[in-house]
C-alpha cells in the first residue's frame, strides 16, 4: 500500500503508474488472503465475494491504466493474473501473449505462459516457448517438455522416447539442521544392454 501511495505522489494519483500499483496492491491482498485460507491439500478455497469484489476493482483500474497508456505488458501481466485468479485459463492465455508481444522479457513470463499452455493441452505452443526459454526454463520446464516429449516408440524389447530425452541434469543444495544435502535431478541410461545397466545402477 505505502508503495503504491508513492508512486501516486511521484506519478499523480490518475496515472497509468499509480492505477498499476494500486490493481497490484489489490491482487496480493488477494493472493494472501487465499493462501491463509488453504489447508493441508494446499487447494486455494473458492473466491468469496469479497474477492471478486476486489479483483472487479483492480480490474477496472486495470482498464483505465490501458486507456492512458496502451501498449504496456504490466497492465497485460496484471490482466492475465485476474484471469488465473477467476479461472479462466484461455483468457490468461491470451493476455501473457500480449504482453510479450508488448515487450516482456522476463523468462518467469513465458514459464507461466507454458504452465498455463499445458494445463489447455495446447502442447505444441508449450513445446516451441520451452525451445525459446532454453536455460532460463529450469526445471520446471524441462518436466514440462519430458511430459510433452512423452510418446514412445518400441525399439526391441524397449519403450524409447519418439523425441530425445536426453536434457542437462538439474542439481540445487539446500541445509536443514546439521545436515547439507545435494538434490540430482537427471535421465541417464548406462551400457548397451539390460544388463550392463543393472550392474550400473547396483
Amino acid at each position: 500500500v505505502e508503495y503504491a501511495e508513492m508512486i501516486g505522489d511521484v506519478a499523480g494519483r490518475g496515472s497509468p503508474q499509480a492505477l498499476v500499483a494500486q490493481s497490484m496492491t489489490i491482487l496480493l491482498k488477494v493472493r494472501l488472503k487465499r493462501e491463509k485460507a488453504m489447508g493441508p491439500d494446499l487447494v486455494p478455497p473458492p473466491l468469496d465475494s469479497e474477492d471478486r469484489l476486489d479483483l472487479d476493482t483492480a480490474h477496472g483500474l486495470l482498464v483505465e491504466a490501458e486507456n492512458q497508456r496502451p501498449g504496456w505488458f504490466l497492465i497485460q501481466q496484471s490482466f492475465a493474473e485476474i484471469d488465473g485468479l477467476n479461472g479462466d485459463t484461455e483468457s490468461a492465455i491470451s493476455h501473457l501473449q500480449r504482453a510479450l508481444q508488448q515487450g516482456a522479457v522476463a523468462p518467469e513470463t513465458r514459464k507461466q505462459l507454458v504452465g498455463l499452455l499445458q494445463q489447455s493441452g495446447r502442447l505444441d505452443e508449450a513445446r516451441k516457448l520451452i525451445d525459446e526459454l532454453g536455460e532460463d526454463g529450469g526445471f520446471a520446464a524441462q518436466r514440462i517438455a519430458a511430459e510433452i516429449d512423452a510418446p514412445r516408440v518400441k525399439d526391441g524389447i524397449e519403450y524409447l522416447p519418439g523425441k530425445s530425452f536426453w536434457r542437462a541434469p538439474y542439481m540445487c543444495s539446500f541445509r536443514a539442521g546439521n545436515f547439507d544435502f545435494i538434490a540430482i535431478a537427471t535421465h541417464a541410461r548406462w551400457g548397451d544392454s539390460i544388463e550392463g545397466r543393472r550392474a550400473e545402477l547396483q
